[in-house]
């Protein structure tokens, strides 16, 4: 007499005890999933910073493609932001307050 309940086959407890190495790899998969999402969280907030775009548009012009973008970054007082560059030149400007820009240790 078979006394397997039918809802058991599909469910997560038969795979586990059917296949306990599928299981467990993709419990592994999903928990690594879920770090790495965690993280790429938490380097987009920081604290304090807020950042908006203000107008974004691409360009054609005929020597190459440009992507023009206005952006307002709002800083706490005292920030200092991680080091970092920014991809080709543009126009940086202070509503209020003031900043610092170091450049091979040149400020």
């Amino acid at each position: 007499m078979n006394t397997q309940n039918p809802d058991l086959k599909d469910s997560l407890l038969h795979t586990m005890i059917r296949n306990p190495a599928r299981f467990f790899i993709a419990v592994a998969l999903i928990l690594l999933l879920f770090f790495v999402v965690e993280a790429v969280s938490a380097d987009d907030a920081k604290p304090g910073l807020i950042r908006t775009t203000i107008m974004e548009n691409p360009v054609e012009l005929p020597s190459k493609n440009i992507n023009a973008k206005v952006i307002r970054v709002t800083f706490p007082a005292h920030y200092k932001t991680p080091w970092h560059t920014h991809e080709g030149p543009g126009p940086r400007y202070v509503v209020h307050g003031k900043f610092e820009v170091t450049d091979n240790g040149m400020v």
